[in-house]
């Protein structure tokens, strides 16, 4: 997911409240780590589509991603989404409709103190017609081992996190340099607990009454035409995205008080629309 570019990319930052709840900040150009009603500060792509607007950082798996563009800075000349912070573009490798392709992969980890984290996806491309029209298929399922204990429920590794999903491309060529992609996004993410501790417990613990799950699903469907005339470029592209997230948080008032749970449910809704014309010398 995302942690894997901020990992590389030193002006990258995230509030780390756990994947599928976390802000993103470029070059410390940050508002709050919590979400509300305005605009996130960067702007996220896939493709040439808008992924979020207010929502936190949907942090999709990377599988079957060709590469990962970080443009610091207010980007308004070529997107037009007002992020002030910068924007991070995930480009998707493309339906190629005149071979067909299939990869998979599968990954297994220990973390030190922590559990078993593993990893499975696959990737299959299929020419529906040769040179015309191609279909590209991504699925994963990710299972993030936890390091946290609960002494007091006299549990292990609270805080896993397990995710699955994929994604679903149809590239159209109808000639004349034109290309029409049509593309959908499913994830959901699932965490069985908080990503904290606290001040003053032993490392790697966190004594809790209740458990503080959270939930993440993100959805996305998507169309882009684009038309090259050699040093120009137009591209069109419209996407909805929507966010479901909930959260369960301990608000008891004191460890002997009688527990008091807060449930928050957040649905989040993005329609978007841009179009940009490029030429050689960059826009």
């Amino acid at each position: 997911g995302t942690d894997a570019v901020i990992a590389q990319i030193p002006t990258i930052f995230s509030t780390d409240l756990g994947p599928g709840r976390n802000k993103l900040f470029i070059r410390g150009v940050a508002d709050s780590s919590f979400n509300g009603p305005t605009q996130s500060t960067v702007g996220q792509y896939l493709g040439d589509v808008r992924l979020t607007y207010s929502a936190p950082d949907p942090s999709l798996n990377l599988y079957d991603v060709e590469r990962v563009e970080v443009l610091a800075g207010p980007q308004g000349t070529l997107y037009g989404t007002g992020a002030i912070g910068g924007i991070i573009r995930f480009v998707p490798a493309a339906p190629d409709p005149s071979e067909s392709a299939a990869t998979a992969t599968a990954g297994l980890a220990h973390t030190n103190k922590g559990g078993f984290s593993s990893d499975l996806a696959a990737m299959v491309n299929v020419p529906l017609a040769t040179d015309r029209v191609g279909l590209r298929a991504v699925g994963y399922l990710v299972v993030d081992g936890g390091y946290i204990d609960d002494p007091s429920r006299v549990l292990i590794n609270v805080n896993r996190v397990s995710s699955w999903g994929g994604r679903l491309a149809l590239r159209l060529t109808p000639g004349d340099d034109w290309t029409v992609d049509i593309g959908g996004v499913v994830q959901n993410i699932s965490g069985r607990d908080g990503q904290y501790i606290l001040r003053g417990a032993p490392d790697l613990t966190r004594s809790n009454r209740i458990a503080q799950p959270y939930d993440n699903d993100f959805r996305l469907v998507s169309v882009t035409f684009a038309k090259d005339w050699g040093g120009l470029t137009l591209t069109s592209s419209t996407g909805f995205a929507r966010h479901d997230l909930d959260s369960r948080f301990d608000a008891s008032p004191a460890p002997t008080s009688p527990a008091r749970l807060f449930d928050d449910s957040e649905a989040i809704a993005l329609f978007s629309h841009e179009t940009r014309l490029v030429g050689g010398s960059g826009g």
